[in-house]
């Protein structure tokens, strides 16, 4: 028996309860990000929440912040004890103040999907919400960057052979080696174990680092290139690929994203798969020419403590229930262009981004 007394009763009835006239529109349907975790006590209903979001689209409810409302509002009325959920019923659009976490996880989730959800729309059909309003999105880009040095939990933009101030030649090994060492030393451990290696002489927690930050779905879908498409050439020292046979090129084949990001625009794929010499060089589809700017995941430092072989993303990181693998809600609200839709970063945070 369902706790949560609801059935999944699909789009036309959530249509009439809207009170708008439905109509079909073609779209493009992709799903951006699904996660494991729940909203304890509430489990995350994925299907049902696409549902009344196709429902509430074909309502000609456009309106982000008044799509979330209905959809919460639909999918999750009651809490497990029975009790009405205080969902916003009308403008603003806000959740009241004091709700408990797993309310705030709900609402977060259901305003990121339907976001998403929007952004793979024409413009004639549901105008791009865009970035929310009132964000200043450099003052947050800011806030966020690394600055010229890697570290977790934050964008960092590569820099070319010479011009970077804590290595000669950077490289995706080198951005993991640095950002880890930095992340030991925060959960107590010496720097110096980041270099340790296995019996086979591998920089064993270099690699585990690596795949941290290349399994990353945005990092994923806005710059990897198979490695069937992309050799080593690219990436001086990669000399290993991520466990979905991608990596991410270290030549300026890539969007601006770093500036796009300031600006409140929607971050680019710009690389190709596929070039010159029979394909071991990615290109860019003539909006690159940039090194990449990477998101480098929030660890969870108390498994890090515990052990320094427990390099993992931080689970249940943001108040949306999304891990570290994900930067903040502001930034993927920003959606992504010129990404093919498909399932990016490896398992078991493997999703899908909007196209």
């Amino acid at each position: 028996m369902d706790p949560f007394g609801l059935v999944p009763i699909g789009g036309f009835l959530l249509a009439a309860w809207l009170g708008r006239k439905r109509r079909k529109r073609p779209r493009v349907v992709s799903d951006l990000p699904d996660v494991i975790e729940d909203c304890p006590p509430f489990p995350w209903r994925s299907e049902l929440v696409n549902e009344a979001i196709e429902a509430a689209l074909a309502a000609e409810v456009c309106d982000p912040e008044e799509m979330s409302a209905h959809v919460a509002d639909f999918v999750y009325p009651v809490w497990p004890a029975g009790d009405a959920i205080s969902w916003p019923k009308a403008e603003p659009w806000i959740l009241d103040e004091g709700m408990p976490d797993s309310v705030l996880c709900l609402w977060e989730r259901i305003r990121l999907r339907v976001r998403a959800k929007i952004a793979t729309l024409e413009d004639a059909l549901c105008p791009n919400p865009g970035p929310r309003e009132g964000i200043d999105y450099a003052e947050l880009a800011d806030a966020w960057d690394s600055g010229d040095v890697p570290r977790t939990a934050r964008w960092y933009q590569a820099h070319a052979p010479g011009e970077s101030s804590w290595t000669e030649v950077e490289s995706m090994a080198n951005v993991a080696r640095e950002a880890l060492a930095a992340a030991l030393i925060e959960a107590g451990h010496e720097a110096e174990l980041v270099d340790q290696v296995d019996k086979n002489g591998s920089p064993f927690r270099v690699i585990a680092m690596m795949n941290v930050i290349e399994c990353a779905p945005i990092n994923d879908a806005l710059l990897a290139s198979p490695k069937s498409e992309l050799g080593t050439n690219q990436n001086p020292g990669l000399g290993h690929w991520a466990p979905h046979n991608r990596g991410i090129s270290f030549n300026r084949v890539h969007a601006d994203n770093r500036d796009r990001m300031r600006n409140g625009n929607t971050p680019q794929r710009a690389v190709t798969n596929g070039g010159r010499d029979n394909g071991r060089y990615a290109e860019h589809n003539g909006q690159g020419g940039f090194l990449p700017t990477m998101w480098i995941p929030l660890l969870d430092l108390e498994r890090l403590a515990a052990s320094p072989n427990d390099i993992v993303p931080q689970r249940n990181a943001w108040p949306n229930g999304l891990s570290g693998s994900w930067p903040p809600t502001e930034f993927i609200e920003l959606g992504t262009q010129n990404v093919p839709v498909g399932s990016w970063g490896c398992e078991p945070e493997r999703s899908a981004l909007p196209a």
